[in-house]
């Protein structure tokens, strides 16, 4: 078995996503019949940096939360006008269930230029710009946890 040094975060949408998602105007004629339980069984997951303890990890996330959201709200609408006006993190969490896993595996007979370490480097690189790169923020918000526990 292969073990990488990253967290999942899988973003199950909660009864409120679906009821926003159920009231677009013009829906997409792939999008009917959609079920809430459709959505929560294919979940966005989000691989993060690797993270001991799942508040670190909640920690992190929140501060880069707000791309994840308006990418769930595009991939269903595209008109920002039909997107909650409130997109603060306490509305993230109450349409979304965070649901948090500190270790990522794969199977000894995956082939190893299908991934490693590189292609998740690459990954980073590509959904990623130097400006945008939050995968660079653990460090810090690592060292202020650090610093807490020292006070």
């Amino acid at each position: 078995m292969k073990a990488f040094e990253r967290s999942i975060l899988i973003l199950r949408p909660t009864t409120l996503f679906f009821t926003w998602f159920s009231q677009l105007p013009n829906p997409e004629p792939e999008h009917e019949g959609i079920t809430l339980k459709n959505l929560q069984d294919d979940s966005t997951a989000i691989m993060l940096p690797h993270f001991f303890e799942q508040d670190q990890m909640l920690a992190y996330f929140e501060e880069i939360y707000l791309e994840f959201f308006e990418l769930e709200l595009t991939l269903w609408c595209e008109d920002e006008n039909d997107w909650p006006k409130d997109r603060s993190f306490e509305t993230f969490k109450k349409w979304f269930d965070l649901e948090l896993h500190t270790t990522l595996f794969a199977p000894d007979d995956l082939p190893d230029d299908e991934i490693d370490d590189d292609d998740l480097d690459l990954l980073e690189e590509t959904l990623f710009s130097d400006d945008d790169d939050v995968f660079s923020d653990q460090d810090d918000l690592l060292d202020d946890d650090d610093n807490e526990d020292e006070a």
